[in-house]
């Protein structure tokens, strides 16, 4: 028999280690265990209690630090220029990024069909500043219904995902229409807006890969034989 801690030859008589007064357990001998507990090496473990990350203070903390380049920003282009210039930008660019991935936090479950839009919303209103900010003018007559678009299908596309719990190949092959019919309204809008051309061009590729690919998925859901056959294969 030999020591736990030092590893000393024991004698089966011995209650004690000679040499460093550890305490002997011999496995055939049974023990009380409010004794071994007593005479333990090492004491009893206590699992300590985490503490809790408070949410609040999770976001109280990103909100500062949003916050402080604000105002260091602010205070550094009045400084150097006596007013708002180039900040604007940048502060801009804080405020949506806080928006889209601060903001939603703040509430326990955020719905993204409301937070989509707002997030849109947001951006909207950024080019609505860079548009004023440099005289562009290009704000209503491009950009607005570059967002409004961009924000009614992204906002389509989740709230079926979210709310119809069958159907996906139909909202995908919507989505692929949906993406080629946005391709030709930027061109469209460039083309009005700034003037680069006066016909259709690059967007009608995209238009017609969105619109195949978009009726091909329409078609699979609508024949059984080829759902099944899709679902088998890549599970979908």
């Amino acid at each position: 028999m030999y020591c736990v801690k030092c590893g000393v030859e024991l004698r089966e008589s011995e209650t004690k280690c000679p040499l460093c007064k550890t305490a002997v357990y011999h496995p055939d001998i049974p023990v009380d265990p409010a004794a071994a507990e007593a005479a333990a090496v090492f004491p009893p473990s206590t699992p300590q209690p985490h503490a809790k990350v408070s949410h609040k203070g999770i976001l109280f903390i990103l909100t500062f630090c949003f916050a402080i380049p604000v105002i260091i920003l602010f205070l550094c282009d009045y400084n150097f220029n006596g007013g708002i210039t180039w900040s604007g930008y940048a502060v801009g660019a804080l405020i949506f990024c806080y928006a889209v991935i601060v903001l939603p936090i703040w509430f326990h479950r955020p719905n993204p069909v409301i937070f989509v839009p707002t997030s849109f919303a947001a951006a909207a209103l950024y080019l609505l500043y860079i548009s004023e900010a440099t005289g562009g003018g290009w704000f209503m007559s491009f950009a607005f219904w570059v967002v409004l678009w961009a924000a009614a299908a992204s906002t389509a596309i989740v709230a079926l995902v979210r709310y119809v719990r069958r159907g996906y190949l139909f909202i995908a092959g919507g989505a692929l229409i949906s993406a080629g019919g946005y391709c030709v309204l930027i061109e469209y809008l460039v083309n009005r807006a700034f003037g680069v051309g006066d016909s259709l061009t690059w967007s009608l590729y995209p238009l017609t890969a969105g619109v195949l690919l978009g009726i091909m998925l329409i078609v699979i859901a609508l024949v059984p034989v080829l759902r099944e056959s899709l679902h088998k294969r890549f599970f979908i």
